[in-house]
């Protein structure tokens, strides 16, 4: 779905009351790379270091809120704070042209897919800055909003560190209250079980916009037992995003009035407890390993 740009005002509450830590960027060179292995190892197979609070004010927080209030404005946001891997993900259709082909996004698609989630959240949007966690070079946030359509709603916002500059990885909103029954122990996992969790659960945005962020979420593996994976084709897809889009839609059968989720002790996997409007629960059981990139987790597993 393409729509024109949509000019929208913008202001944050600025609660800038205190200031967590962040490991500094010349002590992480000295320490080396704190990933271990190479990323695709289950979470209790593969140590970690610790992730340091990356607190309101801290640089790196400073340039995810910046990356929050410029994804506002009128003219969008520039993709070259964008990460090459979220621009391949919410960068298609791709177009015949051999520019698109050879960079694998779509520089039209990847800008109004950005402005359309923008615009999910609401015109009049009164939203907080967000606060999280970094780690080598990835850092995830949690920030929240309220508008006269969503009294209470959320975005997610990932960062990774590339060529040099901290870029936007993933973004996503949701108005679906949730609860940490039993918080994991590490905030990379716990950011990866509720951005799966918020994809499934429904709206603000579009199921044609998550649709993209669940194939990224989703291994090929868990792709393959929802019968969406096919080979990639001339527009850049290696999934049946109208299938997957319908699968996310129909999964838990009815829609979102709110969820709980708990991790077990190893931290690699959730049981959530979703509450359907009109009272009825359903529990899925999520495994995740760690994907391809410093940080990232997928969803490898799922029994409901």
């Amino acid at each position: 779905m393409r729509l024109p740009i949509i000019a929208v005002l913008f202001s944050l509450t600025l609660a800038l009351a205190g200031c967590g830590k962040e490991t500094p960027k010349d002590d992480k060179d000295k320490k080396g790379d704190p990933i271990v292995g190479d990323g695709r190892g289950k979470g209790p197979n593969t140590p970690q270091a610790p992730a340091s609070v990356a607190g309101v004010g801290t640089p790196t927080q400073q340039v995810a809120q910046q990356l929050v209030i410029d994804l506002r404005k009128p003219e969008a946001i520039k993709l070259d704070r964008v990460s090459s891997r979220f621009l391949k993900i919410i960068g298609k259709p791709l177009s015949p042209l051999p520019d698109d082909q050879a960079k694998k996004f779509n520089t039209w698609e990847a800008e109004h897919w950005l402005q359309r989630v923008a615009a999910s959240i609401g015109p009049d949007a009164r939203i907080s800055p967000p606060t999280g966690f970094l780690r080598g070079d990835a850092a995830v946030f949690v920030g929240t909003f309220e508008s006269a359509a969503a009294p209470k709603g959320r975005y997610l916002i990932r960062l990774v560190e590339e060529g040099g500059q901290w870029k936007l990885d993933w973004f996503q909103a949701s108005v679906i209250s949730t609860e940490d029954l039993a918080a994991g122990t590490d905030p990379f996992q716990d950011f990866s079980a509720q951005a799966a969790a918020d994809l499934v659960a429904g709206g603000p945005m579009d199921v044609k916009d998550r649709a993209p962020l669940a194939a990224a979420i989703l291994s090929s593996q868990v792709r393959a037992s929802l019968e969406v994976n096919q080979p990639e084709d001339a527009q850049g897809y290696d999934y049946k995003r109208g299938i997957l889009a319908t699968r996310m839609e129909s999964f838990l059968g009815e829609k979102v009035e709110s969820y709980a989720r708990a991790a077990s002790s190893s931290g690699d996997a959730y049981k959530l407890e979703f509450t359907l409007v009109g009272g009825a629960k359903k529990t899925v059981n999520i495994t995740l390993v760690k994907g391809d990139a410093p940080g990232v987790w997928v969803v490898d597993e799922i029994k409901h």
